[in-house]
């Protein structure tokens, strides 16, 4: 992770920091949505931790939550094959 973000141009790095400190919270709408979710965290993460994201599946048993083992918090590239077949399993289910 760290050598990605090294050779990612800082002032993307501001803006993107920028970007998710600003944005909207989406757990009302998560709380409200109809139908199933799947949520993918890392059990490294040190931005979120698993307990800030097991709290985001309210929907009970329409949330499926999975946490990618050895992964941080950029789930879909540090362990992209394996998030990528939990995407797969949650839309054939």
């Amino acid at each position: 992770m760290r050598s990605i973000s090294a050779k990612t141009p800082v002032i993307a790095l501001i803006e993107y920091t920028k970007a998710m400190r600003d944005r909207p919270s989406r757990e009302e709408f998560l709380e409200k949505y109809p139908s199933s979710t799947l949520i993918l965290s890392g059990d490294k993460d040190e931005i979120i931790p698993l307990e800030v994201i097991k709290k985001m599946a309210p929907n009970g048993s329409k949330s499926i939550f999975f946490a990618l083992p050895d992964t941080g918090h950029m789930v879909m590239i540090e362990s992209d094959l394996l998030a990528i077949e939990k995407i797969g399993e949650f839309i054939l289910s």
